[in-house]
């Protein structure tokens, strides 16, 4: 019995390659045309796969007890107080491996901040890079992110 399946399959097989033979041209058509549909299906999966879940890197979920400068954290702080009726934040102690200025601005949370009104209460250095500590940190809210 399979010997009779084999035999069948064989002869469908040099059939088809007869027609094949004979119409090489149509056979081509047909085998560029599935690629080109099978290419435009992946390209469409694949951007609908981009497109689902988008990420800005504004928006990115960010550490609460960070301070940041450019979308980069900068510092780690700790207790703030945050006091929106005078537009300011207070944070108990910063520690930072950057030296923090006046005349820049600076973000936490949703906010940008103006952070002044501050003494470096230690400065820590091992050799490698130094760590700057303040305490207090005032900082007032000029913007929001």
């Amino acid at each position: 019995m399979q010997s009779g399946f084999l035999s069948r399959s064989v002869d469908r097989l040099v059939a088809n390659a007869r027609a094949i033979r004979g119409a090489p041209e149509a056979i081509l058509l047909v085998v560029i045309g599935g690629i080109g549909i099978c290419g435009f299906g992946f390209q469409h999966y694949r951007e609908r796969l981009a497109k689902d879940k988008p990420v800005l890197v504004e928006n990115a979920s960010r550490d609460a007890h960070s301070l940041y400068e450019d979308n980069n954290p900068i510092a780690q702080v700790q207790d703030p107080k945050i006091d929106l009726d005078q537009k300011k934040v207070t944070f108990v102690a910063v520690n930072s491996g950057y030296m923090l200025q006046t005349n820049k601005l600076y973000e936490f949370q949703n906010w940008k901040l103006a952070c002044g009104g501050t003494r470096l209460y230690n400065m820590v250095s091992d050799g490698a890079s130094p760590e700057f500590s303040y305490s207090p940190l005032i900082c007032k809210i000029v913007g929001s992110r």
